[in-house]
């Protein structure tokens, strides 16, 4: 091996490193972390506050920005890592410390309460790295799934703004001379979103963020190719998602 061929080695092996570095950073910035404490109930039965907390988790979870974790892997990493610490937290400095214990960047912990017929929740963000905190309060009148439905929601959003409900898919539609074709129907592969190309073989789908599924066009006597295209967990909108008709 020549001393030339030595040295595209070594830079070929310093460059694949250097990509491999980029991409785990990006990655690890991809999503926050963030865990969900069980609230402290005022007039409420205990048995609420960890369905509360469950169904909080569920919401962030719609947030492809979060990477929301679970009751059960937080509870062994806390028995693990820290058993003399045990729910509910109140304290800000001890809600601090689960946080760094648990390894995520965000915690959320707060209080729910009901006084009358009115649900009053209170839900604080903590960042486990500068210690600050974000106050979130909501309330609602009615049934305990009417609260979660509203009020908890509303307090969620205010503390991680909600991503757009739902995002556009668009393309073109083309036989093989690249001319538009109009009249195809685009169907969704659960069949609750479809679509029709226009005069140019332009179509355009609204669909919910965080979809999963497939596209596929239909028109008599045509092939497709491809002959779907597939996403999942759909979070940004998507142009130029062509066919081409044969």
């Amino acid at each position: 091996m020549t001393k030339k061929q030595r040295n595209w080695i070594v830079w070929a092996t310093l460059l694949l490193a250097a990509l491999n570095t980029c991409t785990v950073l990006a990655q690890g910035q991809e999503k926050i972390k963030v865990a969900v404490l069980e609230l402290e109930v005022l007039n409420v039965a205990a048995t609420v506050s960890p369905t509360i907390a469950e169904s909080l988790r569920d919401y962030l979870r719609t947030n492809s920005q979060l990477e929301v974790m679970g009751r059960e892997l937080m509870t062994q990493i806390l028995q693990e890592k820290a058993p003399e610490m045990t729910s509910p937290f109140t304290e800000d400095d001890e809600i601090l410390q689960v946080g760094r214990v648990i390894g995520v960047s965000k915690v959320i912990a707060g209080t729910v309460g009901k006084f009358g017929e009115v649900f009053d929740i209170t839900l604080k963000l903590f960042d486990t790295e500068t210690g600050e905190s974000t106050r979130s309060s909501k309330s609602a009148t009615g049934s305990l799934s009417d609260f979660m439905r509203t009020a908890l929601r509303e307090a969620a959003e205010e503390l991680f703004p909600a991503l757009p409900q739902t995002l556009d898919i668009s393309g073109y539609i083309r036989t093989a001379d690249g001319i538009g074709l109009p009249n195809v129907v685009i169907r969704t592969s659960d069949g609750q979103y479809s679509g029709v190309t226009d005069s140019q073989g332009f179509y355009r789908l609204t669909l919910p963020n965080g979809w999963s599924g497939t596209l596929r066009p239909n028109l008599a006597d045509y092939r497709f190719a491809p002959p779907e295209h597939s996403y999942t967990d759909l979070s940004s909108a998507l142009s130029e998602e062509n066919f081409t008709a044969t």
